[in-house]
């Protein structure tokens, strides 16, 4: 059994760094992260397609990780780095994964084509 108070749905406080900078929103507990972006914060670029996590449409990176923002819980961002593609947009090389290597942003080599008779 969980000891936790209850939180009577009341709204809480969430600080986060979102694209570079740290914004502050109140949520309500069951808020998922994808809601709070494009609701509150007007961050459409993070859409909601399938509402599963299956689909990668609300993918964002927190602290660096991709996560399905849509399945996310909006508090499990708290005090972290939120990446979104609006946030791409301003970051000219691409964001380091967790094991410090970066993404490649070279094209995948071309195969050679079949002669044609």
């Amino acid at each position: 059994m969980n000891n936790e108070p209850m939180n009577n749905g009341r709204l809480r406080l969430l600080t986060m760094r979102v694209n570079g900078r740290e914004i502050t929103v109140e949520v309500s507990p069951g808020a998922m992260l994808a809601d709070v972006l494009r609701d509150q914060l007007h961050l459409t670029g993070v859409k909601v397609g399938c509402g599963e996590g299956e689909c990668g449409a609300c993918t964002v990176l927190l602290d660096g990780e991709p996560v399905a923002s849509c399945i996310t819980p909006a508090l499990k961002a708290q005090g972290c780095d939120v990446l979104t593609v609006e946030g791409l947009a301003c970051h000219p090389q691409p964001p380091s994964t967790s094991s410090g290597q970066a993404h490649s942003t070279s094209s995948p080599p071309r195969l050679p084509r079949e002669p044609r008779h």
